[in-house]
């Protein structure tokens, strides 16, 4: 593209160059243009200046033709560049710090009561006011937000910020960091007593609006992985103005329509009937907090399953719930579960049991009681056809979790909203966080389409 430069060089009007220096990286001495060095430390290859309008039209036109069209600002490295750094379990504040940055607590209230942790990513010498549109990404069912940093500096959350995004991280009720309420204590059942349909009308909410109001912007985007990704249908079914504080959204694997239990694998429905199993002993034994020992599950995901022969049925286990990876490091895959690892309500866990059984994505089926609080006898269906924001699907070929087809489901019912969709063979429900392939998979993709949203692609 230099060479397109040189064609124009003696074609001259009265003004010096400046703007296509600053791109090409030039050394400015006056107004002569300087590259390479001479005695003085830098060689002069002639005096330029700004050629007339029409030229710079040609010029432009003909740069344009000649730039790679690979579509995005992000490059990712090569798997075996992308590690998780640790052999333990960090804390959050490790982890962001160690990769750079600064971490920035902030407490946000729910319209319900409930006090949840909300995490910003600081660049390091940038203040708040020169901070991009802000993304607010939300973790899974039983992940916490720490889940979206255990790639190192190819994380998402990192990716996005050197790509100038203002990120933050939501930790939704019922994670260990988001177990508090204004007026509830801890031996409270009303603490504990909420599905993933709160988390999706309350919890989405105070993140957006708290968000919004720290930085000014009218609109945020978004990312939700697994049931956070069903959060999103789930707030904008029953508040459906919140679609214009969204500029848009990724769903990756997707926890909507999931699919129904006697569809699925030996293996897998063997897995979940032993989550179903605890979740219901749980319930009868008022016992409100699934995984409630956390401490415990973290001690055995980093003590005893990296030991042989331990590794081998931890493996087996992770395979048949979350589906063959495509590229989990067998090396770190424990210690990156250990640190994703939370507490949630067994509500939460029984409401998506419902959905699995059931086949459909709908409102917490309290079966005798439905007519009392619904005024029907099923549980009505969460609206897809209500989210209109711009969309961007991503789902795994080897996901048990979300099948394809369950994802395609969902899709389908979207509709309109889905702008991209991406289905990768090889990828099994962790991959999107774990697998050293996801920075080149996924997450230049997303970078993509945010800055699609954002006009951004030529920054």
């Amino acid at each position: 593209m230099a060479r397109v430069f040189f064609l124009f060089r003696k074609i001259r009007s009265t003004y010096p160059v400046v703007r296509w220096e600053a791109a090409q990286g030039f050394v400015r001495r006056g107004d002569e243009r300087t590259v390479g060095a001479d005695k003085s430390g830098i060689r002069v290859i002639g005096k330029f200046h700004r050629p007339n309008k029409m030229i710079v039209a040609g010029f432009w036109i003909i740069s344009l033709m000649l730039l790679p069209c690979d579509g995005g600002r992000y490059k990712a490295p090569h798997p075996s560049a992308v590690r998780f750094p640790y052999k333990r379990i960090p804390t959050l504040t490790e982890l962001i710090e160690d990769g750079g940055y600064k971490h920035e607590e902030h407490e946000v209230v729910t319209e319900d009561g409930f006090i949840l942790a909300l995490h910003r990513i600081a660049p390091r010498g940038i203040s708040s006011d020169n901070r991009g549109v802000p993304v607010l990404i939300v973790n899974g069912f039983a992940f916490q937000a720490d889940g979206w940093l255990l790639l190192g500096n190819s994380s998402l959350p990192f990716v996005l910020t050197e790509m100038g995004y203002d990120v933050w991280l939501g930790d939704q009720r019922g994670n260990a960091r988001s177990l508090r309420h204004v007026k509830y204590t801890a031996d409270d059942l009303r603490l504990y007593n909420y599905t993933f349909h709160e988390q999706g009308i309350y919890d989405l909410p105070a993140f957006i609006d708290k968000i919004r109001d720290i930085t000014g912007h009218d609109q945020i985007l978004y990312v939700g992985y697994s049931l956070s990704a069903g959060m999103l249908v789930v707030l904008n079914s029953e508040r459906p103005e919140y679609n214009k504080k969204l500029l848009g959204a990724v769903m990756l694997a997707p926890a909507a329509h999931l699919r129904k239990w006697e569809r699925n694998g030996l293996n897998y429905r063997a897995a979940i009937s032993l989550v179903d199993a605890t979740t219901t002993g749980q319930i009868q034994n008022r016992q409100w907090l699934l995984f409630g020992n956390i401490d415990l599950i973290k001690s055995l995901f980093v003590g005893a399953c990296p030991v042989f022969p331990l590794n081998l049925l931890c493996q087996l286990s992770i395979a048949n719930l979350y589906g063959v990876s495509d590229g989990m490091e067998q090396r770190y895959e424990f210690y990156q579960f250990g640190t994703v690892a939370t507490t949630v309500s067994v509500f939460v866990a029984e409401h998506l049991f419902q959905v699995v059984k059931n086949g459909d994505f709908a409102k917490y089926d309290y079966q005798s009681g439905n007519m009392n609080v619904y005024g029907q006898s099923t549980p009505p269906l969460y609206l897809f056809n209500r989210t209109t924001i711009p969309l961007n699907i991503v789902y795994g070929g080897n996901d048990n979790m979300v099948a394809p087809d369950a994802a395609e489901r969902t899709s389908r019912d979207l509709k309109g909203a889905v702008m991209r969709k991406k289905y990768i063979k090889r990828f099994n429900h962790a991959d999107f966080l774990f697998s050293t392939t996801a920075p080149k998979n996924v997450y230049e993709d997303i970078v993509r389409f945010f800055d699609q949203l954002t006009n951004n692609n030529l920054q």
